[in-house]
C-alpha cells in the first residue's frame, strides 16, 4: 500500500496549495476548506482496512476535491489561483484514472459512481 503514501503526499500538496493562496491574496480561509480538511482527515483514517477500502477512500476524497475545485474555478478572475486551482483539477482527475486501475487490476468493484470523474 506505499502507492497510497504518494497519493497522500500530493493531497496534503493540495491543501498547502491552497493554504498559500489564502495567504497571498489575504483571503479568509472559506468555512469548506476546513469541513474538506475535516472530511479529508477522516477518510484517511478508515484507509488503514484493505486495499479496496483505502481505494474507495482516494476516490471519495479525489471527488470532493474535484467538485470543490470547479466551483472554486467559477467564482475567481485570479489568474494565479486559476493556475493553481487547473492544476490541481488535473491531478485529481489523474489520481481517480490510476486508482480505478488499481481496483480494475484487482478485480474490485465498488458502489462509488466514479463515471463522471474520468478522463
Amino acid at each position: 500500500i506505499n502507492i497510497f503514501f504518494f497519493f497522500f503526499f500530493f493531497e496534503q500538496k493540495h491543501m498547502d496549495e491552497l493554504s498559500e493562496l489564502f495567504v497571498r491574496y489575504n483571503l479568509t480561509t472559506p468555512d469548506w476548506y476546513w469541513e474538506l480538511t475535516t472530511k479529508y482527515d477522516e477518510l484517511v483514517n478508515k484507509w488503514n482496512i484493505d486495499l479496496k477500502n483505502a481505494i474507495e477512500v482516494w476516490i471519495s476524497i479525489e471527488k470532493l476535491d474535484i467538485d470543490d475545485i470547479k466551483k472554486d474555478l467559477e467564482k475567481t478572475d485570479n489568474n494565479d489561483i486559476k493556475y493553481v486551482l487547473n492544476n490541481l483539477l488535473s491531478w485529481s482527475y489523474n489520481h481517480i484514472n490510476s486508482f480505478v486501475k488499481i481496483l480494475n487490476k484487482n478485480w474490485y468493484t465498488t458502489n462509488i459512481d466514479y463515471s463522471n470523474y474520468l478522463k
